[in-house]
């Protein structure tokens, strides 16, 4: 009989209808990282014009809106946020617009908070452990893997839905086990190998498929970018441990008191881990600021 990891290994094959993220995104991400002026990036933004009015609504929602009267043009848009947020924000629509349909059994809306809040919190933690102002070069690929750590659940749950519902479900029973283990018992393969499946399809940059294979288990990766790699798993874990995960989990009281001790060692023994809780809600509205305007 052939086991399930070989029937998803096969099946994985002969995909031919992932998606692919819209050339106005990419473009405008080059834009920013080749220091092109304001105007330029702007005009490259006006060419999307979904995208233009979701970047006015993100940047007069209460959470970006600074004193003054309400943007109402994409230049003025992108000063306010500064270019780093904007990219951040552009990188965020498009992945999470590219995948759109792509949730089946999994709660869509709490699996893209988990990722964004996710890469809002790398990217605080990394400036924190390196004592380093990011570029916006470094900002993005930093962001950019947070965002993407998890894409091997969403492919499981959009083309494998029968074999992941059990998954999910199992996952929601009192006293269950890491999402992780449960894959691996269940289907023989976890999301982080089939994440790097898919990352290696779209032919992405080492750091993010690094990030997508060893976040839950760094112990195993030997390459150059275990800081990249480090810091992922460590905002991932903040998240989940604050009931922020990349699944609707519906624990028990015995779960929720085994969380809260190791949350509260963590803050005993880590001063990063209590800097990071003191802006965690602040990334959890920037993260819901961008899903109330999908």
């Amino acid at each position: 009989m052939v086991s399930r990891r070989k029937l998803i290994l096969k099946s994985l094959e002969r995909i031919n209808d992932l998606p692919t993220i819209s050339n106005v995104y990419n473009e405008i991400i080059q834009a920013i990282d080749s220091d092109a002026d304001i105007e330029k990036i702007a005009v490259l933004a006006k060419l999307d014009i979904a995208l233009s009015a979701k970047v006015l609504k993100i940047v007069n929602s209460p959470v970006y809106q600074s004193l003054g009267k309400e943007v109402t043009d994409v230049e003025t848009g992108v000063v306010r946020l500064g270019t780093v947020e904007f990219k951040k924000i552009v990188i965020s629509l498009s992945v999470i617009e590219t995948f759109g349909s792509f949730s089946n059994k999994l709660d869509y809306q709490h699996f893209w908070q988990h990722c964004l809040t996710t890469a809002f919190i790398t990217l605080e933690a990394f400036a924190k452990i390196s004592a380093k102002k990011l570029g916006k070069k470094v900002s993005g690929e930093l962001y950019s893997a947070a965002l993407l750590h998890d894409i091997g659940i969403l492919i499981l749950d959009h083309y494998f839905p029968d074999y992941y519902e059990k998954v999910l479900l199992a996952a929601r029973s009192p006293n269950a086990p890491k999402i992780i283990e449960l894959e691996q018992e269940m289907l023989e393969i976890t999301h982080e190998e089939v994440g790097e499946i898919i990352a290696l399809r779209w032919q992405l940059p080492e750091h993010l498929r690094a990030a997508i294979r060893y976040h839950h288990n760094i112990k195993d990766y030997t390459g150059k970018y275990e800081p990249i790699v480090r810091v992922v798993k460590i905002a991932n874990e903040i998240c989940t441990l604050q009931g922020i995960g990349s699944i609707n989990n519906n624990r028990d009281d015995h779960q929720d008191k085994r969380h809260e001790e190791i949350k509260n060692k963590l803050v005993e023994k880590s001063d990063l881990y209590q800097d990071i809780l003191s802006n965690f809600q602040a990334d959890v509205d920037r993260s819901q600021a961008i899903m109330r305007i999908l």
